[in-house]
């Protein structure tokens, strides 16, 4: 089933557009409507972004492209949209929470455990999302697929995702080779989940984030950067329980 989050509005804040990163499922495959199906479909005015559902009323996601207005959909409708107070307008701590008015009948999905290990150099990992399957169509405009997609990337060591961009952070980030070329992440990817396993046993150990800055989706040198979950589990944990128990912090505008 595919969850669509049209219920949600984004605009983008000003002070982030100045400088944008590359957000990058190029050289994929489509994916079976039961294979992940806590995919959440967002969109805001310039392009469709990814989260995934981690508990019936709650998505995860990146920074969402500034503020969350008020919107009806024919997923969900939500309640509070969650900046993680870190996050600055860079890649730096770019992970946020959409909390929904009610439950969704999606199962969620598995994430990683603090007891987990950071992702080994060269293993492999899999990105699903519904951003640019090719970086120009007929019209010389981006493609966006109908159906989810997903991608095996390759982990790529401290070293090198440092070397290629030096506000990379080891201990809140991942990166993935740009090898082979013309598989990636993509537009419209970025909150979506990067997971390891395979079927009933995928699990989420971060979320897409970006790539490197001038180069396009799928082409030499682009390594792909995502932020690593486990540094914000116990926040996510805390902020879960403060939203069951007492509601949304403000009220919708």
């Amino acid at each position: 089933m595919r969850f669509s989050l049209v219920a949600i509005a984004l605009s983008v804040a000003a002070t982030v557009t100045a400088s944008p990163l590359e957000k990058r499922i190029l050289g994929g495959k489509p994916v079976g409507e039961t294979e992940i199906p806590f995919i959440a479909e967002m969109r805001n005015k310039r392009s469709p972004c990814s989260g995934f559902v981690i508990h019936p009323r709650v998505i995860m996601t990146g920074w969402v492209y500034g503020s969350v207005h008020k919107g009806k959909g024919e997923g969900a409708d939500w309640a509070e949209f969650l900046q993680h107070p870190g996050y600055n307008g860079t890649s730096k701590h770019d992970i946020g929470l959409v909390f929904l008015e009610k439950n969704v009948s999606v199962k969620p999905a598995n994430i990683m455990t603090a007891a987990q290990s950071y992702p080994k150099t060269g293993s492999k990992v899999v990105a699903a999302g519904y951003g640019v399957i090719k970086n120009k169509g007929p019209d010389g405009d981006p493609v966006y697929p109908d159906i989810l997609h997903k991608v095996e990337l390759n982990i790529a060591s401290k070293t090198t995702c440092k070397k290629n961009y030096p506000a990379f952070l080891g201990e809140y980030q991942f990166c993935t080779d740009y090898a082979p070329v013309g598989r990636a992440v993509c537009n419209g990817d970025s909150g979506g989940p990067v997971m390891v396993g395979k079927g009933k046993d995928l699990r989420v150990i971060g979320l897409v984030n970006h790539g490197t800055s001038g180069i396009a989706c799928g082409e030499k040198g682009n390594y792909q950067y995502y932020t690593y979950i486990k540094p914000y589990l116990p926040w996510v944990e805390t902020e879960i329980k403060r939203f069951l128990k007492d509601g949304p912090r403000k009220p919708k505008n």
